[in-house]
C-alpha cells in the first residue's frame, strides 16, 4: 500500500535532525521535478534513485559485499521517498513549470 509506506518514510524522515529533513526534502523535490520531466531528460524516478541512493543513504556497515546485498533496498526506499515527497514532507506542490531545455 502507497500511502502506508509513505507514512512509514514519513517517520523514518521525522527522526532526522531538522537540517537534514529539510534539506532531504528540497532535494527529493528537485528529484521528482526531474522525474515528472522524464521524456526531456529520460529519468525515471527509479533511474534517479539508482544514482543518488549510494550517496544518500550510506550504510553503516564497511563490507563492501554486505552494501552491496542493500543496494536494491535503498534505490526502492529512495524511489519511494521520490515519488511520494509531497506526502512525506509535508510540502506543496509547485504551480510553476521547470523548463529542462
Amino acid at each position: 500500500n502507497a500511502s502506508s509506506s509513505a507514512e512509514e518514510l514519513r517517520k523514518i524522515v521525522r527522526k532526522l535532525p531538522q537540517h537534514n529533513q529539510e534539506l532531504l526534502g528540497y532535494l527529493c523535490e528537485f528529484l521528482k521535478e526531474l522525474s515528472e520531466n522524464h521524456e526531456i531528460t529520460r529519468m525515471h524516478t527509479q533511474n534517479i534513485a539508482l544514482v543518488f541512493a549510494p550517496n544518500i543513504l550510506r550504510p553503516e556497515i564497511d563490507d563492501p559485499m554486505e552494501a552491496l546485498q542493500h543496494a536494491q533496498k535503498k534505490i526502492n526506499a529512495l524511489g519511494n521517498v521520490i515519488d511520494n515527497v509531497y506526502e512525506i514532507f509535508g510540502l506543496k506542490k509547485k504551480d510553476e513549470v521547470v523548463d529542462f531545455l
